[in-house]
């Protein structure tokens, strides 16, 4: 086990889990459980309020095997942190979908997509913003370059007779540097050359004109900003519903072919190192868990459908779907010694190191 595979995510504060003496009540059932009932899917009496809950941009349905065990699955992490947009169902249950063009089946295979591929297919504008605004921040930074080289700047003034020469040259100065946020872009370009002789004296008539014309430059940029943001607001994922697999992989097959599932669109993941602590065995490190798979769905998802104001940085949003799961990494590690004692890790070494002298 890693010793701190999770230092970049954002999550809340767990202290109150190791204050937690014993087990605890349910509220629904009345039944005993440890931080949450992995049968209401519900935190225990006391913590409801201090289990975080995040938000997902879509609804995520979980089939789960009726062979998995309640206790030791983590799709009920999944719940417990999302309840408004997770549900969980035992298979040989799975909802009927009305529009199954707006279902995907998390599940790689033959004719799985990425989720890069998925939004060429289906929402081809998605992949033209970040060119898109590239190019309008070059044409942006030449029309203010501009600016400074309109003769009216120079010549409206008698020589000799301008008293705001210094003005001008710092101005053109600062404007000749490219610009390294497009904040500082607007910034220059409502606080340009001409305006910075016209809050000197408004009486130059030339200047007057000039201003005009500026302000209309900057108005028009403005309206740009709010063009491109709601260009890109507007691109939707051709999905709003999302099936997973809850079950081990020589179980995952027999959900997957069933005939209710034929013919949704099958979308796979980048590939990532699962950190949990139930390796099957003989599986690579690239099988996660079902948390696991739900946060960097969602993760992937953000990377290609959304944007976070005039970026495209993921903001860690998503970070607390592992709230449970990062609380019980760090537990099992410390329980453990590391890693040196628990089973499944000893299997896989054995099996490196088997691999190692072949």
């Amino acid at each position: 086990m890693e010793d701190h595979p999770f230092v970049d995510l954002k999550i809340d504060p767990q202290e109150f889990l190791d204050e937690m003496d014993g087990r605890t009540l349910c509220p629904m059932c009345g039944k005993s459980r440890k931080y949450y009932c992995y049968t209401c899917y519900v935190p225990v009496q006391g913590i409801e309020h201090k289990i975080p809950k995040v938000k997902l941009p879509f609804k995520i349905d979980i089939i789960k095997h009726p062979s998995e065990c309640d206790g030791k699955s983590t799709s009920g992490h999944a719940r417990v942190i999302a309840p408004d947009d997770v549900t969980i169902y035992t298979y040989p249950c799975i909802p009927d979908y009305p529009d199954r063009d707006r279902v995907v089946l998390l599940f790689p295979g033959d004719g799985s997509i990425n989720m890069e591929t998925l939004a060429e297919k289906f929402s081809p504008g998605v992949n033209n913003n970040r060119q898109k605004d590239i190019s309008r921040e070059d044409k942006r930074s030449d029309t203010s370059e501009e600016i400074t080289e309109n003769p009216c700047l120079v010549k409206s003034v008698p020589k000799g007779d301008d008293p705001y020469n210094g003005a001008h040259k710092d101005s053109s100065s600062s404007l000749d540097r490219t610009p390294a946020t497009e904040d500082e872009l607007d910034q220059k370009s409502a606080t340009s050359v001409s305006d910075n002789i016209l809050q000197a004296d408004t009486d130059i008539p030339h200047l007057k004109d000039v201003n005009t014309v500026n302000r209309k430059r900057k108005h028009s940029l403005d309206g740009e900003v709010v063009k491109r943001s709601k260009l890109i607001s507007e691109v939707k994922p051709p999905f709003d519903r999302v099936i997973i697999i809850d079950s081990t992989w020589n179980q995952t097959k027999r959900i997957s072919s069933d005939e209710r599932l034929k013919g949704l669109t099958c979308v796979e993941l980048k590939t990532r190192h699962s950190n949990f602590w139930r390796h099957q065995k003989d599986l690579p490190p690239t099988y996660l868990s079902t948390v696991e798979a739900i946060y960097y769905f969602v993760r992937d998802y953000h990377d290609v459908f959304v944007t976070s104001g005039d970026t495209l940085e993921y903001d860690g949003r998503y970070d607390n779907l592992l709230f449970l799961f990062t609380y019980m990494y760090n537990k099992i590690k410390k329980m453990y010694n590391g890693r040196r004692n628990l089973k499944a890790y000893q299997q896989r070494e054995e099996k490196v190191k088997s691999e190692n002298k072949a």
